[in-house]
């Protein structure tokens, strides 16, 4: 089974990567995949800063995410979405 777990940093979604790592360790062969995703907004003047800067909260809550998983033993995958700019 594969759990997937949406992450943005918040002491929520922490408790939830919490909550997935009991349930794969529980139902043993389970799989973590923690992922964030960073928007573009081309439409703003400043949506390449924007962009920068949502990547990199996105890569933090991935971090501070996997570093929860491994406390409670569970080795997660991690990915990062992007989602291409519309247009």
């Amino acid at each position: 089974m594969k759990i997937l777990v949406p992450v943005d940093g918040s002491a929520y979604s922490l408790k939830a990567v919490e909550a997935a790592c009991d349930l794969a360790k529980a139902k043993a062969p389970s799989s973590v995949v923690l992922t964030a995703v960073a928007i573009q907004i081309p439409e703003l003047e400043e949506g390449i800063y924007i962009a920068e800067k949502m990547k990199a909260q996105a890569e933090i809550a991935l971090a501070k995410a996997k570093e929860v998983a491994q406390a409670q033993g569970v080795t997660a995958e991690v990915i990062l979405a992007t989602a291409p700019p519309r247009g």
